[in-house]
């Protein structure tokens, strides 16, 4: 198999920086290169956004052949059937910090790291040239700022339980970004996107910080929380 650049990554997590990285990666450069992604296991998440930029493949025991191999971790073997030009490595932490063992890297041209600490650290455990490249980031100037929500009630379906996820549903459903905190003594152990807090006696020491206070009550007519927001000038 071949292409331009060949990127290699073992394991992908759900989160993570080398994940987040090659995210960005593959969308600013997907256009300039050829590039093939190979890894053996992980996420379906990530391996899908990936797959809007570059071409992804589960590795197997064939020989890839490219003009850059890029090996995205130390924690990773350089691959033994990939045949390339030149032979890259990152190093994204501070190996000093670490009690991890690297990988017996065969020859390297270059070892490229995120910092300049992370590439003191490369200096001193592999013998090869480093060079600082630091994360790359697409800023996207269409990013929505989310809407910020609080509340403070029993989870009941008096107090309108069912209100209360139904409109966080309907803010997922339409793609409307939120944080939304909700004080309250007893939980369900659902959540539907929202963050439950232990109740706190005083909720005007929180409420300058939220766009919105909802109340989805069936049973309150002019309730305290509906009172003091309404006082800082906070819709309900």
């Amino acid at each position: 198999m071949k292409s331009g650049l060949l990127v290699f990554h073992s394991y992908i997590a759900s989160i993570g920086g080398i994940e987040t990285f090659l995210y960005e990666f593959f969308k600013r450069y997907s256009d300039e290169y050829d590039i093939l992604f190979v890894y053996k296991s992980g996420d379906y998440n990530q391996i899908k956004r990936y797959s809007k930029f570059v071409r992804c493949v589960k590795y197997k025991n064939i020989i890839y052949e490219c003009d850059v191999y890029l090996n995205c971790s130390v924690m990773d073997n350089i691959q033994d059937n990939v045949i390339a030009k030149r032979v890259y490595c990152m190093n994204h932490a501070d190996l000093n910090a670490i009690n991890v063992p690297m990988k017996q890297m065969r020859y390297i041209d270059k070892m490229i790291a995120v910092s300049k600490l992370s590439a003191i650290s490369t200096s001193k455990y592999i013998d090869a040239p480093v060079e600082v490249i630091y994360n790359p980031l697409t800023i996207d100037e269409k990013i929505k700022k989310p809407i910020n929500i609080i509340s403070a009630t029993r989870l009941q379906k008096e107090k309108g339980l069912d209100n209360m996820y139904a409109f966080a549903d309907y803010l997922t459903k339409n793609d409307i970004r939120f944080n939304w905190i909700c004080f309250t003594n007893n939980k369900t152990g659902e959540d539907h996107g929202i963050l439950f807090r232990n109740p706190v006696l005083n909720i005007k020491d929180y409420l300058l910080g939220f766009d919105y206070y909802f109340d989805g009550s069936y049973t309150e007519s002019y309730g305290y929380s509906i009172v003091e927001a309404l006082s800082y000038d906070i819709p309900i």
